[in-house]
């Protein structure tokens, strides 16, 4: 099985759900009497449905101290901020709370995953590197799941065997001269995409039926011999 070697290798929900619920495990973080209560910002109306939205957001900060350092709570509340309804007036931006995102950077630093940055801000310390990239060792990347995915999804229905009988089937009904088919094909008008511009441009395009017979005759030939040794 594929394992990811660092924080960028895997999803970010899948590693915040992942170190969130290690944080919790671990009892390093200790959880303040107010998280039950206090509101995330003041464009909010209530508290977070989530008990554990404090280990949550923990999490979140320590992935976004790794992948770019120099953060502070100014720019925790602008990343955590949101839109502040004012009834009929329109919405604005609001920031999110300071003493939040303070809380938790000191409760970071208390267990020694990050540090104050001399250039301003946190970075993620040599500890607590090694920390992430340890949880996000124990998840399997995308990639490799979509690859597992895809495999399964030939073994349980075969995908050469389906477009292969879907190519015989419009070869053969376009041989036959099947108007339902040879309709939309050999249609008077084609638009055309020119890609890099943006721009569209209309040009008659009526292709002869045996061209596209011959065309289609040939297509099924070559894929009935190389279908076996087709891949995907």
């Amino acid at each position: 099985m594929a394992t990811a070697k660092s924080v960028k290798d895997v999803s970010p929900h899948e590693f915040v759900k992942a170190y969130s619920a290690h944080l919790k495990r671990s009892g390093k973080i200790e959880l303040p009497l107010w998280t039950d209560i206090v509101k995330t910002g003041t464009f909010k109306e209530l508290a977070p449905y989530d008990p554990d939205w404090y280990y949550v957001r923990a999490a979140s900060m320590a992935r976004k101290i790794y992948i770019r350092g120099g953060l502070g709570v100014g720019a925790f509340r602008r990343i955590y901020g949101g839109s502040k309804r004012n009834g009929s007036r329109p919405p604005h931006f609001c920031k999110s709370s300071g003493s939040v995102a303070r809380h938790i950077l000191q409760q970071l630093q208390n267990v020694n995953i990050i540090d104050i940055d001399p250039k301003g801000g946190r970075r993620i310390t040599s500890s607590g590197q090694r920390d992430l990239d340890q949880v996000a060792g124990r998840i399997v990347p995308q990639d490799y799941m979509l690859r597992r995915f895809w495999s399964q999804l030939s073994n349980v229905f075969d995908v050469k065997c389906f477009l292969l009988s879907c190519i015989s089937m419009i070869s053969y009904q376009c041989l036959r001269g099947d108007k339902i088919v040879t309709k939309k094909l050999l249609s008077s008008k084609t638009v055309f995409n020119c890609p890099g511009t943006g721009a569209r441009s209309s040009a008659n395009f009526a292709p002869s039926r045996k061209l596209l017979q011959s065309f289609l005759k040939g297509l099924f030939g070559l894929l009935t011999f190389a279908g076996p040794q087709f891949v995907f």
